[in-house]
């Protein structure tokens, strides 16, 4: 939630050279003390701690002793694995780690799944520009072996630590064909032979890993990490609602993945005859098509919360204004595989969804992370000088969030509420609105006061998960789809070198806390009307997603009519 880097002293070594072949990365002493730093960074700034050893029986010193014994006994591999899966451990989807690595191995397509059926649902056009592979058809099997079993032992193998579960399974399925080393996954190489079904065609094809080996020069792994000097606008940032595993995928606009998390054009096709619809180059999809009994209703794609530029809000205030303009029955937001953002996005974005005011969050945080940022506002935001400029210069947040007298008031009045926990010696804060903003207020130009459905999945993170909440609890939205991703909280990002072959690492560190008194961390938020992908949607373009989400639509539109 909050951005910022948190610097600690992972122990450098000028001889820290991080290749496969290499059975030791350094001594184990230096191991040992650089593995109590992990400890010291769990125990200090890893926020659900308590509630994950209340809900999961996570025990902290044994997971640290367990890193030990792989660190002594294991080969590079081993221990890279031990690794990710003390990560894993957490069953948290903002608790992740970044290797000091280059390789990685890629095929030119992408795989969805339903109901234990794997289908290709992308093909990377720029890798291989005639495939033999089209988007629907059906794997049955790879090298002689099912398919379903080949991505169950991919799975145990490398995310093994993290729960069965429709989030963890889809996020593996995602990375199954574009495996990168920084995640910890082991890079494939060789010929894969697929056998698969177009129709009732049985065929077979056969494609080679494209494999980029380890290289990563031992000058680049010393570099000290500097902590640049921070800006009004740095300690306002909120952009940490994201999840890691957005970072972490490959971006290519002309040939994007609609599974992608964050992609801007979801795979769900167009729901009806269209009336009108956004420029190509607008940074938000958005249309408005006629219902089969005549309803004119908008369509709204929101792949995250990341934008801080203005112009990106300004562009979703026209298209509310255009739902309003041509008279739009009922919106549907398109919220699948949304990796989360920005607070002050979500509650800017809310704001044109509102017609009064409604409840915000509550978070609780590790108060050491927080005194900074409490300090500065508290500096800046009481002297006269800086209020006389930063009143002249200012409009809106880049979020498109409202920057006038009521946020320096919340500001000040959150950096009070720091202030006063760090004086108490409080390690996590008690409940405090994010940022000191208690309401979140209708926007003074304009809103869409009509009914709402919103789509979710599994692939909902942070904001992901926080947007549907926020609108649920206000009583303002139907929910649709599966339970969404259940990263409830700020990320803290660790950027440092490291004996342990880390570059950086990420830990949650807050609990938001929703309006309605619950939390998201590790729960996620449920569908009103649960829809779970079928492989008939794969095979016929998601028309039965497409059919169901209409009908839905016509059920809505009958209560208000």
């Amino acid at each position: 939630m909050f951005n910022r880097w948190i610097i600690f002293p992972f122990f450098f070594s000028s001889s820290l050279c991080i290749f496969p072949f290499s059975p030791l990365l350094s001594s184990y002493q230096e191991d040992n003390e650089a593995i109590n730093q992990l400890r010291y960074q769990f125990e200090t700034n890893y926020a659900p701690k308590e509630l994950k050893e209340e809900t999961l029986g996570w025990d902290l010193k044994k997971e640290i002793q367990k890193l030990k014994e792989a660190r002594k006994f294991g080969d590079f591999a081993t221990w890279r694995r031990a690794l990710k899966g003390f990560f894993d451990s957490t069953h948290d989807g903002h608790v992740h780690v970044h290797f000091q690595s280059t390789s990685s191995s890629t095929l030119p397509f992408a795989l969805g799944e339903a109901d234990g059926r794997f289908f290709v649902t992308h093909l990377y056009k720029n890798e291989c520009p005639v495939c033999p592979l089209r988007v629907g058809d059906e794997i049955l099997a790879w090298n002689g072996e099912a398919i379903a079993e080949v991505v169950e032992n991919f799975f145990k193998k490398e995310f093994g630590r993290f729960p069965l579960n429709r989030t963890s399974f889809e996020l593996a399925i995602n990375f199954f064909t574009r495996r990168q080393g920084m995640m910890g996954l082991e890079p494939e190489s060789g010929e894969v032979s697929l056998d698969f079904i177009r129709g009732e065609d049985l065929r077979q094809a056969t494609f080679t890993w494209e494999t980029h080996s380890e290289y990563y020069p031992q000058d680049l792994l010393t570099k000290s990490v500097v902590s640049p000097k921070k800006s009004f606008n740095d300690h306002i940032s909120v952009k940490s609602m994201l999840s890691p595993a957005y970072l972490e995928e490959e971006r290519d606009e002309e040939c994007e993945n609609p599974f992608a998390l964050g992609a801007k054009n979801s795979f769900i096709p167009p729901l009806g005859p269209i009336l009108w619809q956004s420029w190509k180059k607008d940074p938000y999809h958005a249309y408005i098509f006629e219902t089969a009994e005549g309803a004119k209703v908008g369509y709204l794609r929101i792949p995250h919360f990341r934008s801080n530029k203005l112009a990106d809000f300004y562009c979703l205030l026209r298209v509310i204004r255009k739902l309003n303009e041509k008279g739009a029955d009922l919106l549907i937001i398109d919220l699948f595989h949304n990796p989360g953002g920005d607070i002050f996005n979500l509650y800017a974005i809310a704001s044109l969804l509102i017609q009064k005011p409604i409840k915000a969050f509550l978070n609780k945080e590790v108060v050491s992370l927080r005194t900074e940022t409490a300090l500065y506002f508290k500096s800046t935001l009481t002297n006269p000088k800086f209020l006389e400029t930063y009143r002249k210069e200012r409009k809106s947040l880049d979020y498109g969030y409202p920057d006038d007298e009521r946020l320096e008031k919340n500001l000040l009045s959150y950096s009070d509420h720091i202030l006063d926990q760090a004086t108490k010696g409080a390690k996590i804060s008690a409940p405090y609105p994010i940022m000191g903003i208690e309401e979140i207020l209708p926007h003074p130009k304009t809103h869409f006061s009509g009914p709402i459905l919103i789509l979710i999945d599994s692939l909902d993170f942070s904001c992901g998960d926080l947007f549907p909440a926020l609108l649920k609890d206000a009583g303002r939205v139907t929910l649709f789809g599966t339970r969404t991703g259940g990263a409830g909280g700020a990320i803290g990002n660790v950027k440092s070198p490291s004996v342990l072959g880390i570059s950086g690492l990420t830990l949650t560190t807050s609990i938001v806390i929703r309006p309605n008194g619950k939390i998201i961390e590790g729960v996620g938020v449920e569908p009103d009307i649960e829809y779970q992908l079928t492989p008939q949607d794969f095979l016929q373009n998601f028309e039965p997603l497409k059919r169901r989400v209409l009908s839905t639509v016509d059920t809505m539109l009958n209560k208000t009519s």
